[in-house]
């Protein structure tokens, strides 16, 4: 019976399947001295970038079980089609499942091609969008390079304070979400490899009147949480529905006076309070198994 437990054993050792993770970015933020207009995307037409805020990001994470390999890509842009999705798997295809998801940020390109300078004309500058794709191919590739054996962790915490539903009916998803990977031998209160972050708000905390490049309120909820942990944050905006917002009235300044959506001040500190969210899920996060994967295409 010994050698029997023993064989059984070995095989539920070699099914065993090590997790591994690796996360990296790439700067998407377009160029303004080309002498070609930006057009930002949202609201409407003629919203011609004046300067940058804050930059664009692209963040990912690879994970990888042993056999395959799944790559999360979440870009700062209003929505990357499928043209261009498709052309950074074909670029990848040593990577078994590639997902890219825009946060649907308002205060980034158009790269829809109907936010151009009038309602007729298009607004997407072609070579931006070979750029974007070229620089997530190669943040994939150093997510890949930097992969490492992790254990992961999964929390949520409640922040229905944080968005609201300008919309009927009102139906909302106030659910964040995180998962947290640490190093197999992490000890408790060691800084986590990596964290994704998955919130459902819109990134429109400025509103039509900004001209300024920026990721919105995203910007800062990133910062804030690399600051807090140091480590790599991949941020996903999730079920945003039509229209799910940040409230407005969350944030006050130093003086305890109400600080109010279009300004940047709103923006960072609308992304602290997400960040402060986040915080608590991250740190009452629970083991959780992701091994072996398992996916479905559905076209």
């Amino acid at each position: 019976m010994l050698w029997r437990a023993a064989f059984v054993f070995l095989l539920l050792a070699a099914s065993a399947r090590a997790l591994e993770v690796g996360f990296a970015e790439a700067d998407l933020t377009p160029s303004l001295e080309e002498g070609k207009p930006v057009w930002l995307a949202g609201y409407g037409p003629g919203r011609k970038a004046e300067g940058v805020h804050d930059p664009l990001m692209a963040r990912c994470l690879v994970l990888r079980d042993g056999e395959n390999s799944l790559a999360f890509v979440s870009v700062d842009l209003v929505g990357l089609q499928r043209s261009e999705v498709l052309a950074v798997r074909k670029r990848l295809p040593h990577i078994e499942r590639v997902i890219v998801t825009s946060t649907h940020n308002h205060e980034g390109p158009d790269c829809i091609g109907i936010w151009g300078p009038t309602f007729v004309q298009r607004g997407v500058d072609d070579a931006y969008l070979a750029l974007v794709v070229e620089r997530v191919v190669d943040a994939v590739n150093r997510a890949m390079e930097d992969i490492k054996p992790c254990r992961a962790r999964f929390g949520t915490a409640d922040g229905a304070e944080l968005v609201s539903d300008s919309r009927r009916p009102i139906v909302k998803d106030s659910l964040l979400r995180i998962l947290r990977f640490d190093r197999p031998e992490a000890k408790a209160g060691d800084a986590p490899l990596g964290v994704l972050v998955q919130w459902n708000s819109h990134p429109e905390s400025l509103g039509k009147a900004n001209r300024l490049i920026t990721a919105d309120f995203p910007y800062g909820t990133v910062a804030a949480l690399k600051e807090r942990y140091a480590c790599g944050v991949v941020y996903f905006s999730g079920a945003v529905g039509g229209l799910m917002a940040p409230p407005g009235d969350d944030v006050k300044n130093s003086e305890g006076e109400v600080v109010h959506e279009g300004t940047f001040e709103y923006a960072e500190g609308h992304g602290r309070n997400v960040a402060e969210l986040a915080g608590k899920a991250i740190d009452a996060a629970e083991p959780i198994e992701l091994t072996p994967f398992a996916g479905q295409t559905q076209v």
